[in-house]
């Protein structure tokens, strides 16, 4: 079997390095915007609100050197989905008796 061109060697690297790297720069600015409007609005704590500020900044300096750190996005989208569960559990009026 034939080995590929270097030209496809040199573009299938290139591809998945733009790819991983601009997929932690779009994470780490969806969290960092996500904690300022949550805080912002009163529904996010501010622990889980500087968290998030130091999830974004993990991800934006230290993901390229660290192979863990890229976990730490989907880590901090399961804080806030468990915050969002344990809080948006309230009695809510039902459509008519308003």
């Amino acid at each position: 079997m034939a080995r590929p061109p270097a030209a496809w060697d040199f573009g299938r690297h290139l591809a998945y390095t733009l790819m991983t790297e601009y997929a932690t720069r779009m994470a780490a600015v969806f969290v960092s915007s996500m904690s300022v409007i949550g805080r912002r609005l009163g529904v996010l704590p501010r622990r889980l609100t500087t968290l998030g500020f130091l999830t974004a900044l993990t991800l934006l300096f230290v993901s390229s050197n660290v192979p863990w750190a890229e976990l730490v996005f989907p880590a901090w989208s399961l804080l806030l989905s468990l915050h969002m569960l344990r809080t948006g559990r309230g009695a809510r009026p039902r459509p008519g008796q308003a």
